[in-house]
């Protein structure tokens, strides 16, 4: 008997998983409207990228919460 799958769209809204619009940069990065603690913002998407980080100018802007790392984004 063959198994049927259902299409990823529906598994991940399923997931609650949201779809967005990734807009391509002349960098090969992508650009995303989204929401960070219910603020819109545009995001850099690096899908190569080591670590996340945002701006410690914009850390008021979003509501997040800060520590100190030795680590430091290249």
């Amino acid at each position: 008997m063959e198994q049927q799958t259902e299409p990823l769209a529906l598994f991940l809204n399923k997931k609650s998983y949201n779809k967005i619009k990734l807009h391509l940069l002349s960098s090969n990065h992508f650009k995303v409207l989204t929401k960070v603690n219910k603020i819109k913002g545009f995001f850099i998407l690096d899908t190569g990228a080591s670590m996340t980080f945002v701006d410690l100018n914009k850390a008021d802007i979003f509501k997040l919460k800060t520590t100190q790392s030795e680590i430091k984004a290249r």
